[in-house]
């Protein structure tokens, strides 16, 4: 569930472009710091402000995770 709440949060500041933390403290969610590979990676695009959804998945999936937006 965390993954489908945490993919609707980055369709949201993709399409919306809206303040990643604001975004994600009004739906009481934070990406995790050290555990999870595919936090880490959303992390990194959000700081980094890039939206770009098929480069997002393209990493997501050299890295072994699913991907957010297609299907791989």
């Amino acid at each position: 569930m965390g993954i489908v709440i945490l993919s609707t949060i980055t369709f949201l500041l993709v399409s919306f472009n809206r303040s990643p933390s604001q975004l994600l403290r009004k739906a009481g969610l934070t990406l995790a710091e050290d555990n999870s590979v595919f936090d880490n990676i959303i992390g990194y695009f959000i700081e980094k402000g890039i939206y770009d959804p098929i480069e997002i998945d393209e990493y997501l999936v050299e890295f072994g995770q699913s991907p957010m937006f297609s299907v791989a």
